[in-house]
């Protein structure tokens, strides 16, 4: 089972994953990021033009 953590963690990649992400960049972006909008900010930031 896991931990209230751990399940919220993975349903806000789940999110990211759901707004078009690639998950290795959701799971990079939670090592960094606490929140959904900050995540999705910094992998926009990470992607060259």
């Amino acid at each position: 089972m896991l931990s209230q953590a751990a399940a919220g963690e993975a349903a806000n990649i789940a999110t990211l994953v759901a707004m078009g992400f690639s998950e290795n960049s959701a799971i990079e972006a939670f090592k960094r990021c606490s929140t959904v909008e900050a995540a999705a900010a910094w992998i926009v930031e990470q992607t060259p033009n």
